[in-house]
This record gives structure tokens, C-alpha cells and sequence, in this order.
């Protein structure tokens, strides 16, 4: 299941939809990302993670882009000075959507269906895996069942992975933009949250279903699935993350459509923005998931193409 990368497209609305549900489990993340900043300093590690790190600059001002896991651990940090300090110098923080100031009255109409319910949108197969799952979890499913499929697809994948040390809470986004509203840092958005809300909602049912129930397993299964990408991730290996994520029968590129919503025009779209910070004398910290930064069709392979020089750090 390599669909859990790109949850950082909706982490926004899942925690959302915790802080709106679930309000002891909301509270655990916002605790544990506070917590992040205010003792990473004191946690020990002979080599801090620095992860997949480049830039593009010229004689007016640097753009640092840099690849975030959307869910993590503890101990990835602290990051590395080289990391940190490169965000330290920056006048933005740049994010796809900035997570941190959601208002849930404002998108809550965006995540429910007006009419029906979910067991209107789910074939037989999908309904079978919905309860299964919310059995698991002790969950009523009618808890649920006026979500739409991929709200609570998704938001079911983050509570069975929430049974482990892994945590939105503890992702790099968070991390960054936790910081960036404690020292007062200016946050800027690629996307934004209508963006992305659009660009699920206008699925079929057939590709929610497809995307956040197919593969859906029991908790042991999502959190070794995940440990797998973790991993992957955490080793900084550029190429082996590449054929995982874009290059192996990856759920983001079996499917055209998917991968042309997902990953390429995306991309594209974010690599125009990025072309339009090199225009002023600001320096930016841009923070994406990291499957953006690979493969072909990648933010750094349209940044390429249009004249930059995308230097490894």
C-alpha cells in the first residue's frame, strides 16, 4: 500500500476532522508537535537526519526545497544544522496547504454528503471493509457514515496508524509549522486547502473507494505498510524512495488519470510558484511531500527545464 504518501494531501482535513470528532486524540497531536520544538534540542542523535534537501538561487535570493513525510516518529528529530539553519535564514515558510489554521466550520459542509450516506457511495466489497475496519477500532460505524468515502477512508487509515509511534503530529510539515507560528515566520501555501479539497472531492467514487479502501487492511497491516515507507524514507536514499513511491507498481502511477491529478499537474503547478519566488529578493523554505521532488515529471524536473540549476544539498 504506498497510497499513504500522498495522505499529506488531506492531512489537513483529517486533523480537521479529529479536532472535530475526536477531541482527546486531536489534543495528543497538537501536544506531541508542540512537544517536537520544545525538546528536540535534547534529544541525542550522532547523525541528525538531513533528508532530501536542494536548492535554486541566483544573485537576488535562494529557494530551498526540501521533502516532507507527512507522518513520523520522534526520533527523526532533531534535523540536521545544515537543514535548520537554511529554514532559520529563510523569510517564508512554504507548505502545500498550511494545516495549522483550519477552520472547520468553514470546510465542514465540503466533507459530507448533502444527501445519503456513505453506504450510498461504497460498493458491497467497500461497505464489507468499512465496518471490518471500524470494528477493529471499536467504532460505531454510523460514526462515519456521513463522510465522504475519501474523508473517511482517510481519517480511518490515520487513526489505525495513530495505534503506533507514528504521528501527524511528529510530521515534517508540522514541524516546520509549528516553529513558523512560534517565531512569528511568514507561511505561504502552493496549494491551499480548496485546492486540495477540490481535487478529491472531484473524484469518483469508484477512485475514492479505490484509494482509501481497496487496500486497506487490519491495524498491524497499515502500521507495517507504513513502517515500510518510513524506512524507505528515513535510509535518504534518493533512488531506492524513487522506485517505491513512482517507479514500482505504485498506486500514484498505475492508474493515468490518478497519477495526472496527483503527482504531474501538481507538480507543474507548484514549479510555476516556485518560478514566480526566484522573481523578488526573499529567500523560501519549501516544504512538499517528497514524491513531488522525484521521478520524472518531477517540481525539480520542471524547475530543470525551465532554466534552473537544482543544486543537492
Amino acid at each position: 500500500m504506498k497510497r499513504y504518501y500522498y495522505l499529506g494531501i488531506i492531512l489537513a482535513l483529517v486533523l480537521m476532522m479529529i479536532s472535530c470528532q475526536n477531541n482527546e486524540a486531536a489534543a495528543t497531536d497538537s501536544i506531541e508537535a508542540e512537544h517536537i520544538m520544545n525538546e528536540a534540542i535534547e534529544l541525542k542523535d550522532e547523525d541528525p537526519f538531513k533528508g532530501y534537501f536542494w536548492e535554486i538561487s541566483d544573485d537576488d535570493n535562494t529557494v530551498y526545497l526540501y521533502g516532507s513525510i507527512h507522518m513520523a516518529k520522534e526520533d527523526l528529530y532533531p534535523l540536521s544544522d545544515d537543514v535548520m539553519s537554511a529554514y532559520d535564514s529563510s523569510d517564508y515558510l512554504v507548505v502545500e496547504a498550511d494545516v495549522s489554521n483550519v477552520d472547520p466550520v468553514k470546510y465542514a459542509a465540503a466533507v459530507v454528503y448533502e444527501t445519503g450516506t456513505i453506504y450510498d457511495h461504497l460498493s458491497p466489497r467497500g461497505i464489507e471493509k468499512y465496518e471490518t475496519i471500524c470494528d477493529e477500532m471499536h467504532i460505531n460505524p454510523e460514526l462515519y457514515q456521513n463522510l465522504k468515502v475519501w474523508v473517511a477512508g482517510s481519517t480511518l487509515m490515520q487513526f489505525q496508524l495513530m495505534r503506533s509511534d507514528y504521528s501527524a503530529g511528529y510530521g515534517i510539515d508540522m514541524y516546520f509549522l509549528n516553529d513558523a507560528n512560534k517565531t512569528k515566520k511568514e507561511i505561504l501555501a502552493l496549494e491551499g486547502m480548496d485546492y486540495q479539497l477540490n481535487l478529491l472531492n472531484n473524484f469518483s467514487d469508484e477512485i475514492q473507494e479505490s484509494l482509501f479502501f481497496d487496500s486497506l487492511g487490519t491495524i498491524d497491516e497499515t502500521i507495517a505498510d507504513f513502517e515500510t515507507l518510513y524506512t524507505l524514507f528515513t535510509l535518504e536514499d534518493e533512488k531506492a524512495l524513487e522506485a517505491y513511491l513512482i517507479e514500482e507498481d505504485s498506486d500514484l502511477t498505475a492508474d493515468p488519470e490518478i497519477e495526472k491529478v496527483m503527482l504531474t499537474d501538481r507538480n507543474l503547478n507548484m514549479a510555476n510558484k516556485i518560478n514566480e519566488f526566484m522573481a523578488d529578493d526573499k529567500d523560501y523554505f519549501v516544504v512538499v511531500g517528497v514524491a513531488h521532488y522525484l521521478g520524472a515529471d518531477s517540481v525539480i524536473a520542471y524547475l530543470e527545464s525551465m532554466g534552473y540549476t537544482v543544486n543537492k544539498r
